[in-house]
């Protein structure tokens, strides 16, 4: 398998996603994130920030229904927010989950 795209630093994915639209106040912060989420993790957590492409540009069969450019006033911190709660949301179900089988 021949990969297509190059390799990029934490420092340069972060100057793709400003490029892209998304707000980035606090560098530090949005590295130490990726860092500990990982970039392609992260994008299921970016997805719902992007602009919907137009009907006619969607591809349902690759399943292609966002342009790359972010919505306006979306923010990495919006991103860490809805990450950290998605975790807090995982911890909560699994001990539900717990609590009903001991019960």
């Amino acid at each position: 398998m021949e990969y297509t795209k190059e390799f990029k630093e934490r420092d340069e994915l972060l100057d793709q996603l400003e490029e892209r639209g998304l707000e980035i106040p606090d560098r530090t912060a949005a590295l130490n994130f990726l860092t500990r989420v990982g970039y392609f993790r992260s994008g299921a957590y970016r997805y719902v920030f992007r602009q919907l492409l137009a009907p006619e540009l969607m591809d349902a069969r690759l399943h292609q229904y966002r342009s790359d450019d972010y919505l306006a006033g979306a923010s990495i911190e919006h991103i860490m927010k809805l990450e950290a709660f998605d975790f807090k949301l995982a911890r909560v179900a699994k001990r539900a989950c717990w609590t009903s089988k001991s019960a």
